[in-house]
């Protein structure tokens, strides 16, 4: 008997995975806490711009929790109002306190940033509302698995740098154990897909097959030239 190929038994077609738009806290501005920095001016012409240029609207959007997502959204809400929208876990990979985003820039997290680069530990756990490295390939696993059984034809989904990286590096590494290697094998990874803000990319996958990921789409707007431009 041929496989049945009904639609909604299908597998999604298109996943369109977009970054958040500029936030206000790059730079030296000191950041409002963890997910409360919301789009800059810049920021919110990225995001209209990203979702004028969109040819056609998605079946499905998802959102993370954090307000620039969620602001990054909003073009898209308004000029697709009858879209569904779900708040998945795709919020940033946070592997330092929650507490160090209070009132600090950028900057002055970055000794505490690059220590935990150089722990290569999986397991390091900066304590409540963050995660391990190991939880966060959790949770990118599981947000595969519930895109897989979706029956939208096209996902448009509004996360962050490390979230997409996570996602396209376990396509590119499925069912890889996560110990140090696996760790430094991300950062490596990481760095040579760096994600510009509202930058995109087109995950596609068939009936049974999986999911390929497309090249990077850059951003529609250009991004004001600052050394932390790739941060999450």
């Amino acid at each position: 008997m041929p496989p049945d190929r009904s639609p909604e038994l299908q597998a999604p077609r298109r996943i369109l995975l977009v970054r958040h738009g500029h936030r206000v806290d790059e730079g030296e501005l000191r950041s409002l806490g963890l997910g409360l920095p919301p789009l800059s001016a810049l920021g919110r012409r990225q995001a209209a711009a990203f979702a004028q240029g969109l040819p056609s609207p998605p079946d499905l959007i998802v959102v993370s929790s954090f307000v620039r997502a969620i602001q990054t959204a909003e073009p898209l809400r308004e000029r697709f109002p009858s879209v569904p929208v779900e708040t998945w876990p795709v919020e940033e990979f946070t592997f330092l306190p929650p507490a160090l985003f209070v009132g600090t820039t950028i900057a002055e997290r970055e000794p505490q940033n690059a220590a935990y680069w150089r722990s290569c530990d999986p397991d390091l756990h900066p304590g409540p509302g963050g995660e391990s490295f190991r939880e966060f390939i959790t949770r990118i696993d599981a947000v595969l698995a519930r895109l897989r059984t979706r029956r939208e034809r096209f996902i448009l989904i509004v996360s962050h740098g490390y979230t997409i990286q996570g996602i396209l590096w376990r396509i590119h590494e499925p069912g890889r154990s996560v110990d140090a290697a696996a760790l430094h094998a991300w950062c490596v990874f990481r760095a040579s897909c760096a994600l510009e803000p509202t930058a995109s990319v087109e995950l596609l996958g068939g009936e049974s097959g999986p999911l390929v990921a497309g090249p990077l789409r850059p951003a529609p707007l250009p991004l004001e030239p600052h050394p932390t431009a790739i941060r999450a």
